[in-house]
């Protein structure tokens, strides 16, 4: 796919899928999209988009064509601390440096803390810099939360900023019973989608929405081969940062026709019920303690385990990780929540049971049965 000439049907296809997607988050009126490698892509764009609009909006100043004006070190970007950190990565691609993003501390279930971000935003003005962008998030990496979207898109309305969310997690409650979730998203600029997550797409498929589909001529450039000014059938590689890219669009499409939305929908509503019924029985379990509630289908655990040492602690926890990953049993993420090292369950398979979770839980205390006699300690 590049131009209409060389890719006709999958051109039309495609934006048929993308007037699909605009319509389901309530972009249509004014919007449109297009599909990206994933969510680092569409988070690139959509701060590339952002620097580009904010800076023509506060100066006349063109990115494309003049590079970046004076004032590019005052300009700052503002998310979360558990924001993904592609952000981080584009704002060092878009040469404002890392140190333009400015993180927000979040509340213990993963979510911005909304006084704390309306208090940076406020000092950030009063040292004379340049805030342009607010990123949320629906559906962090590792508590799958969901920031309070209609609080966000109220401050960023408030202090005129471009308001981008990073839903490639949590897009896919749209089409579920749990679609409520994502309430305020159609109040961004930008959002972020990523099919080959909750939307079962294999890699690589995902989008880029924007409410304002004139925004895409920042990435516009003309070539006389390829994309002519004179054209009258349309080239989606103008709202593109690659040239040739792969027809993602059609398995989208496929899928959708052989399940249909209710189908899908369903699918991932049952691996957000799923998570629900998984976080109960950590809670119940004596020798478990959950971290917090889910809000997708991610369960954030840890194993209660008296007599050790926070680094013993530690190392008991990446062992029994590793040891049912060695030995066929489950794959459960790893990563660090206040300081400790924690599991993480993902449930994104359609067909697991709450019984597969429970044998999941069973076989966790039966290896941690095994490596605490190393330890000498009863878990």
């Amino acid at each position: 796919m590049d131009s209409w000439d060389q890719a006709s049907s999958a051109t039309y296809l495609e934006q048929h899928m993308c007037n699909w997607v605009t319509r389901k988050f309530g972009m249509e009126q004014y919007g449109d999209a297009t599909f990206t490698s994933g969510g680092t892509q569409s988070n690139q764009m959509a701060l590339l988009l952002a620097r580009d609009a904010m800076i023509y909006r506060f100066s006349g100043h063109r990115v494309q064509k003049d590079g970046l004006p004076d004032y590019f070190n005052k300009l700052r970007i503002v998310c979360s601390e558990t924001s993904h950190f592609t952000v981080k990565k584009a704002a060092g691609q878009m040469g404002l440096g890392e140190n333009a993003v400015c993180t927000v501390a979040a509340r213990h279930n993963g979510t911005i803390k909304i006084k704390a971000l309306k208090k940076t935003l406020d000092s950030l003005l009063d040292q004379g810099l340049i805030p342009f962008a607010l990123v949320g998030t629906a559906g962090t990496t590792d508590h799958g939360a969901i920031d309070a979207l209609p609080e966000m898109a109220d401050l960023a309305q408030r202090y005129g900023l471009w308001f981008h969310i990073d839903a490639a997690y949590g897009s896919g409650l749209k089409l579920s019973p749990y679609a409520e979730r994502l309430d305020g998203i159609e109040r961004a600029d930008s959002v972020t989608v990523d099919f080959h997550k909750l939307f079962y797409q294999p890699i690589s498929c995902g989008a880029l929405l924007v409410k304002d589909k004139d925004n895409f001529r920042f990435l516009l450039h003309r070539a006389d081969y390829l994309n002519r000014d004179t054209d009258t059938l349309p080239n989606l590689v103008d709202k593109s940062l690659s040239t040739t890219r792969r027809f993602d669009a059609l398995k989208l499409f496929m899928t959708l026709r052989t399940l249909g939305e209710q189908g899908l929908g369903g699918m991932i509503g049952h691996t957000v019920e799923l998570a629900k019924e998984a976080a109960d029985q950590v809670a119940r379990h004596t020798s478990l303690s959950l971290l917090s509630e889910p809000q997708l289908s991610t369960v954030l655990f840890r194993l209660i385990l008296p007599g050790l040492n926070e680094e013993q602690q530690d190392a008991f926890h990446r062992r029994i990780r590793h040891e049912l990953l060695v030995n066929g049993i489950a794959v459960l993420g790893e990563t660090v929540i206040k300081g400790r090292v924690s599991l993480k369950l993902t449930i994104l398979n359609p067909l697991l049971t709450a019984e597969n979770i429970q044998n999941l839980f069973s076989s966790i205390t039966e290896y941690a049965g095994i490596i605490q006699s190393e330890y000498s300690v009863a878990v």
